[in-house]
């Protein structure tokens, strides 16, 4: 596999990262595609652009790279149901209290 070019696997996590990120107004469409366009061209992960620009904390990141793990990520975030969702903000609200959500 050519190292310039991201894993499907990987892209597809960035992509259930941004719709997830998105769908819970933590960013907009267009940033999230922003977002995109700056890691084709500068090679940054989607993590370090979102932190880089201050659009998200990285502890939150941390806790929606592990709800990822959690929840299934194949289904849009559009079609969770409401368990997957009130995963997602009890992940939210933890990193916002500063608690763990474990």
């Amino acid at each position: 596999m050519d190292k310039s070019e991201p894993s499907s696997k990987s892209q597809n996590q960035d992509e259930n990262l941004l719709e997830i990120l998105v769908s819970d107004g933590l960013i907009s469409a267009a940033q999230a595609e922003l977002v995109k366009q700056d890691s084709q061209n500068t090679g940054m992960s989607l993590d370090e652009i979102l932190i880089a620009r201050g659009w998200v904390k990285e502890k939150a990141l941390e806790q929606y790279n592990r709800s990822q793990t959690k929840v299934k990520t194949t289904v849009p975030a559009t079609e969770l149901g409401y368990e997957d969702h009130l995963k997602k903000y009890r992940f939210i609200l933890a990193d916002i209290l500063g608690e763990s959500s474990e």
